[in-house]
């Protein structure tokens, strides 16, 4: 068999693509993926940064006290647990009026309430309590705690500043 310059030139660029392709393909598939981009420093793009420290009972009580008030407290959360249970066996038995679910959120807010009034009370002996450094430290924290919400971490009016963007009015509320 006679082989032609056209033919041997054909050949050989086929077995050249051949190869090339080859090549690719395993140089594809034994590439290493990029490493990851270090991730921003806080603040950057939108991030917000670590959330100031809250003052709250875990700051006045020690851990061992802290189990202490809330084994005394555990009735009341048990209460609410059972109350809500109780709710939700009776909706799935059928409907309810808007009458039943209001008077269910209400004895859910009142035990609620009465958790928040003996955790508030026990704050307030212990922080009565002080000694003038304690109380120093104490009123160093609150100073450093900042509100979020509208006149919080963003100042008056929350992120957008008082009269919304670029100094406009904010629209009013919906109306009901």
């Amino acid at each position: 068999m006679i082989v032609t310059e056209k033919q041997r030139i054909v050949l050989i660029g086929s077995v050249l693509l051949n190869v090339f392709l080859v090549a690719f393909i395993i140089g594809r598939a034994t590439m290493m993926p990029p490493p990851p981009p270090p991730p921003p420093p806080p603040g950057a793009h939108g991030e917000m940064p670590p959330p100031p420290p809250m003052v709250g009972p875990a700051e006045l009580f020690s851990p061992g006290e802290m189990r202490a008030e809330m084994e005394a407290m555990k009735g009341n959360f048990d209460k609410v647990r059972d109350i809500r249970k109780a709710f939700a066996a009776k909706l799935k038995a059928g409907p309810v009026s808007k009458e039943e679910v209001l008077a269910h959120f209400d004895h859910v807010d009142q035990l609620m309430a009465q958790i928040r009034d003996q955790t508030q009370e026990k704050m307030a002996e212990k922080i009565a309590n002080l000694n003038p450094e304690q109380r120093q430290r104490f009123a160093s924290r609150m100073e450093r705690t900042r509100r979020s919400g509208l006149d919080g971490r963003h100042g008056p009016g929350g992120p957008r500043g008082p009269h919304g963007p670029e100094g406009e009015t904010p629209p009013p509320p919906p109306e009901d």
